[in-house]
């Protein structure tokens, strides 16, 4: 992908932000108001400038449409990245308000999306917010930071702890925990063989169904808990194990049968390793007294935003495609 205008004007400006907001918040748990109005400042005059230049050149905006995901007209290309930019603030402050990240964060979210260029999205899932992929790349990122500090910690503190066989004890302790999962294995496994039944009767394209895939792995991440915990209450859970089984035996004699095993697999193999890092990992650390080290959340940002950049728009982009 060649650089465009866009590119000269913004991916300075974004190394600037990132590299100041980054420093400021590790060192001072801040991240400055001025550096956020600085960058819809220069956004505004940016897109503004080439509006209005582009009415006595209107040459000069062609290579910027072409060069996104956007290539219908200068207008729309505007209006989109200003629809984008309002479900970014509109979202970062929703996780404000559920005190999940600082209002600096969520101007943060807000101003790097508003000065990307639409065209580093490449793919996106969710109409109008294709930044979501910058966001879901910050999570994962910061994720894996964190469950790796985890581990290692627990490798660590194992090691030293001689008198007693730990890794037995730690062994022992995820093994109970997976066993009491498998109401949310269930779920999940329902949930998803549901989804795979509406793509195959539908013939949803690829797009539609790695959007709600997207949305139902989000709905089990929030609601999966308190849903296995309902569904674990008696009779609740004798009813709907009755009817996993009913529709696990119809699928395995349709001609989805081989999706459906493909995706039994999948799932299993997916289930466990997710649930060892977000169920398991977590619970042995706060067990033993181990926890992560902190990382300022503008550095996540900036990493997500590199990441966004540097494969494709989106870590499902390598998932899915």
């Amino acid at each position: 992908m060649k650089p465009d205008m866009l590119d000269i004007a913004f991916l300075p400006a974004l190394a600037v932000i990132c590299a100041v907001t980054s420093f400021s918040d590790s060192r001072e748990g801040k991240i400055r108001n001025f550096w956020i109005l600085s960058g819809v400042i220069w956004a505004l005059a940016v897109y503004g400038g080439l509006s209005l230049y582009r009415l006595h050149a209107p040459y000069i905006t062609e290579e910027l449409v072409l060069n996104t995901l956007f290539n219908e007209s200068w207008g729309r290309l505007l209006l989109y990245t200003g629809i984008n930019s309002l479900f970014a603030l509109v979202c970062g402050f929703l996780l404000f308000h559920f005190n999940l990240w600082s209002a600096g964060d969520a101007k943060l979210f807000f101003v790097l999306v508003l000065l990307l260029p639409l065209k580093y999205y490449f793919r996106h899932y969710i109409p109008f917010f294709p930044a979501f992929n910058l966001f879901l790349n910050t999570i994962v990122v910061t994720a894996f930071f964190v469950w790796a500090d985890t581990a290692w910690k627990l490798v660590r503190f194992a090691r030293a702890n001689t008198e007693k066989n730990l890794w037995k004890e730690m062994g022992g302790a995820s093994l109970a925990q997976l066993k009491g999962s498998a109401g949310l294995m269930l779920l999940a496994g329902v949930v998803f063989s549901l989804l795979m039944c509406a793509i195959y009767i539908f013939r949803l394209e690829t797009r539609i169904s790695a959007m709600l895939t997207l949305l139902f792995m989000l709905g089990l991440i929030f609601l999966g808990g308190p849903l296995g915990r309902y569904l674990n209450e008696e009779p609740r859970r004798r009813r709907f194990r009755v009817f996993a089984a009913l529709f696990f035996s119809a699928l395995l004699v349709s001609p989805m049968r081989g999706q459906f095993l493909h995706l039994a697999l999948i799932m299993m193999v997916t289930f466990l390793a997710l649930y060892f890092m977000v169920g398991i990992l977590p619970a042995l650390a706060a067990k033993y007294g181990i926890g992560a080290d902190d990382m300022p959340f503008a550095v996540w940002l900036s990493i997500g935003l590199a990441s966004t950049m540097l494969i494709k728009g989106s870590f499902l982009y390598l998932v899915f495609f």
